[in-house]
């Protein structure tokens, strides 16, 4: 997403100082620091970017997906580059959609404001007909572990085929691909690099 972005940038498609306003519909589940903050806060695509790579933010995540067309465009731009098995399969609002239906079926077609303030699914009353807490969470843990639901798809071979690109300045113009490198560096959850 981050080198569909700055290619869009090179291309005069995208201007990464356009601002986007944060609002309701805008919010998350998830990873980041964006949905914490209020309404009417503005952010430019390049600080989208910095959260999307730095903090992992799912808000800033669907602000980029958003601002080059949505995850089809990822995969469009991966296979112009020869990486054809890079390929996004949806936003972090189709990811939080799908792990709130799975426990609750009526959440499917909400509005991105009212899934957020419901929250992600929590365990229904005691007594009710709906699950119970143990069984919400079980439902909750083959959803993310049960496979079949990846987040994007993509081969080692090709990520790292794509951050030789990045390196070596071939996937962006040399001063985009000198951002995603400093974006890169920032990314905060080193720990989890190893893995």
């Amino acid at each position: 997403l981050l080198v569909t972005l700055m290619r869009h940038a090179d291309a005069g498609e995208v201007d990464l100082t356009r601002r986007v306003v944060l609002d309701d519909e805008r919010r998350r589940w998830g990873t980041g620091v964006l949905k914490y903050l209020d309404n009417g806060l503005s952010v430019t695509l390049r600080d989208a970017a910095a959260l999307m790579i730095g903090l992992s933010d799912n808000v800033a995540t669907d602000i980029c997906f958003e601002a080059v067309g949505g995850p089809r465009s990822v995969t469009q731009e991966m296979a112009a580059l020869g990486l054809p098995s890079i390929q996004a399969t949806g936003t972090a609002l189709d990811w939080n959609r799908a792990v709130a239906a799975s426990v609750d079926g009526s959440l499917i077609d909400v509005t991105a404001a009212e899934l957020f303030r419901v929250g992600h699914p929590a365990p229904p009353p005691i007594g009710s007909s709906w699950l119970l807490p143990v069984e919400a969470s079980a439902v909750r843990e083959r959803f993310h572990f049960g496979g079949g639901r990846p987040f994007g798809l993509a081969s080692a071979r090709e990520l790292a085929r794509l951050m030789e690109m990045i390196w070596n300045g071939d996937c962006a113009s040399k001063s985009s691909c000198h951002l995603m490198i400093d974006l890169l560096r920032a990314q905060h959850y080193g720990a989890r690099v190893p893995k």
